[in-house]
């Protein structure tokens, strides 16, 4: 008994819903369809197994063969029309869809059983090994060729060798994952970046003034391990998920020095010999708090110079203490309690305190 149905075509495939609602009732892939053709009148049909079926001489339609693998695991359809015109029409119109269908996914599954072996190339433990051997060696080659100053001709065909090796192995692994899963992995934008500054000062670093600085650049290539050992990759996530605390730490300790900067040149830019030297101004002021948090000569470079004060002696203080001046009047050095407390307290503070 026929069954009225809806039938609607998209681009991938082909769907009966029923007339007097949306509900889809069933679908087939375009691709897989193996054949189209005109149901003749008369012609007997083998349904099943054990039924059989012949269309009566008023009656006007075709048939849908589809793949026996496919979805619908061979399924034979038959479409009735009300004319034999409308019959013709329809199996014109499906064969060209069908022939489009299956162009386009041929296409697309060969681009993706290629793109499939790529990703089993680019993930598989030896060719892994080898890249990573290809890093080290690059880098051994590098330090070998600044240790000795020698621009030797056999440096310049291993930098095209590794050059030539590391732009193969990319263009596979981009081809591999094209293309937003490629860019969505920033040590693969990271390689990219360094072997397309490689290829670019290879090729100009003759015929392009100013170019050539390019090629202290390839030293970043061993930075392409990081991102092939999985315990470099964990250490350098951590600090990654760290950066915005230790951002915060730094801006703290950077507000806390620059208010003691600030206290330096307002109380010590006039003091001593060394005042104008250390803290003239904020921004010496400030290079002068940096460098007492790494106490590099602090005490006899910093504080002694400003550490204390020279106090005016008379003659009659001379003569009340019984000592003997040399002229009408003399000077003595005296602590200055205000440079220890600041040095103290910005030490314990900022370098005990916030730095750890």
């Amino acid at each position: 008994e026929w069954q009225e149905r809806k039938v609607i075509v998209t681009v991938e495939k082909l769907y009966f819903t029923r007339i007097d609602s949306e509900v889809l009732v069933d679908q087939i892939p375009l691709h897989e369809i193996v054949k189209v053709s005109k149901l003749e009148p008369g012609t007997r049909l083998k349904i099943n197994m054990k039924k059989a079926y012949t269309t009566q001489q008023q009656e006007h339609g075709f048939e849908i063969h589809t793949s026996v693998e496919g979805y619908n695991s061979g399924r034979l359809y038959l479409i009735k029309t009300a004319t034999e015109p409308t019959a013709d029409e329809w199996v014109q119109f499906l064969k060209a869809e069908v022939k489009r269908a299956v162009k386009t996914f041929t296409k697309i599954t060969m681009i993706e059983e290629y793109q499939a072996v790529a990703r089993s190339i680019v993930n598989h433990g030896f060719f892994q090994f080898v890249v990573t051997i290809f890093i080290f060696a690059n880098f051994l080659a590098n330090v070998i060729q600044v240790q000795i100053h020698r621009e030797d001709y056999i440096f310049w065909v291993l930098d095209v060798f590794f050059t030539t090796a590391f732009s193969v192995e990319l263009s596979i692994n981009l081809f591999a994952h094209w293309l937003r899963p490629f860019f969505y992995d920033p040590w693969n934008t990271f390689d990219l970046i360094v072997v397309t500054v490689s290829i670019v000062s290879l090729a100009t670093q003759d015929s392009v003034p100013g170019l050539n600085s390019l090629r202290t650049l390839r030293a970043f290539r061993v930075l392409r391990l990081i991102g092939r050992l999985k315990s470099l990759r964990e250490v350098i996530n951590a600090l990654s998920a760290a950066m915005v605390p230790v951002l915060n730490a730094f801006l703290l300790v950077l507000l806390v020095t620059s208010i003691y900067a600030i206290l330096g040149v307002d109380f010590f830019q006039s003091r001593g010999e060394n005042g104008a030297e250390l803290f003239g101004t904020f921004t010496i002021s400030l290079f002068t708090m940096f460098q007492l948090t790494t106490f590099d000569g602090w005490a006899s470079g910093l504080a002694e110079p400003i550490f204390s004060e020279s106090v005016f002696i008379t003659p009659e203080e001379h003569a009340e203490a019984g000592t003997s001046p040399e002229c009408d009047g003399d000077t003595r050095v005296l602590p200055d309690t205000f440079v220890i407390l600041f040095f103290i307290s910005f030490i314990v503070i900022v370098v005990w305190t916030l730095l750890p």
